[in-house]
């Protein structure tokens, strides 16, 4: 999944997830190869990515697109045999 975002230069990652009752929840992520040089931080500072959820995932996709985002990866089933899935989109502002 990281490489259909990416790109094959990220070679080893690391993350972990935490996620709240409430359905809020935060990821961090760990780009071990290759790494960032130290002291230049600019690729990385501010929201590396949000997540929304949703009932339709397709539909947001359609939305986020119609307002001038753009996807960014394939939908990813998350957890085989569960009805969890994930895109990745860019917002229109190239924020995200």
């Amino acid at each position: 999944m990281t490489n259909d975002l990416l790109g094959n230069p990220v070679k080893k990652m690391r993350n972990a997830h935490l996620m709240a009752d409430n359905s809020a929840g935060i990821e961090l992520f760990e780009f071990e190869e290759p790494r960032m040089p130290k002291g230049e931080s600019r690729g990385y500072e501010g929201f590396f990515h949000i997540c929304l959820i949703a009932d339709d995932i397709e539909r947001l996709d359609d939305d986020i697109t119609a307002f001038g985002g753009k996807k960014r990866s394939d939908i990813w089933s998350t957890w085989e045999n569960k009805p969890y899935y994930l895109i990745y989109c860019e917002d229109p502002f190239a924020i995200s």
